[in-house]
């Protein structure tokens, strides 16, 4: 990489063709940088939830409310009510997002390589579990609604919305986590088996170095 860098910058004016080369080149290596600086492609919210990000408003005028236990039971219950053909709206909406997203991740892996060092990502981060899901996405609607209430008052009234949601709703967040603890253990075992490899490794150097000493 050097080099070509080296090569970029030293060439004269008079080749406009090879400094076009190398300029492509220099363009390809800053969006191959920018792509492996990214995070990894957030994973595709269930079709149940697809449905309620495209419901709750209106639920929320037809109730006449903003209380987020009230509008999630009645989505709840909405969707319940739902034939299966118009579910399966929701659910190819879900496949749709699910390819574009099992695209972008082939894309990701492929520029973080397991076991090499620029590859080498930190360790993989244990998902929150459904009630914890629910409380980081009500959060800031509580806050906002009772702008006087403590941090410990705010939680409190988290907890009893939990309680007050209808089960559907609970087993959709209590899914998404089960689902991304899986792939949490997965990959818990490459980064292990990463660090394996990358300790092997450093070893190797200091041996090496002591032989050469």
């Amino acid at each position: 990489m050097e080099t070509k860098y080296k090569k970029l910058f030293t060439i004269g004016s008079h080749d406009e063709e090879q400094r076009s080369c190398y300029s492509q080149t220099l363009s390809e290596l800053v969006e191959r940088a920018i792509k492996f600086n990214l995070p990894p492609p957030r994973k595709p919210k269930a079709a149940y939830f697809i449905f309620c990000d495209e419901n709750r408003d209106q639920v929320s005028r037809e109730l006449n409310s903003q209380n987020a236990a009230k509008v999630a039971k009645e989505l709840g219950q909405r969707w319940k009510n739902l034939s299966e053909q118009e579910k399966e709206r929701y659910n190819s909406m879900f496949k749709k997002l699910k390819e574009q997203y099992d695209a972008e991740l082939i894309e990701y892996n492929n520029l973080h390589p397991e076991g090499t060092i620029t590859g080498f990502r930190e360790e993989p981060i244990r998902p929150i579990t459904g009630y914890l899901r629910f409380c980081a996405e009500h959060r800031d609607k509580v806050k906002k609604k009772y702008s006087n209430l403590s941090l410990i008052e705010i939680v409190k009234t988290l907890s009893q919305m939990w309680r007050d949601c209808d089960q559907t709703l609970k087993d959709a967040y209590n899914k998404e986590y089960e689902e991304e603890l899986q792939e949490y253990h997965i990959e818990m075992e490459k980064y292990k088996r990463r660090l394996n490899k990358r300790r092997r490794c450093d070893s190797d150097e200091e041996d090496d170095s002591e032989d050469s000493d």
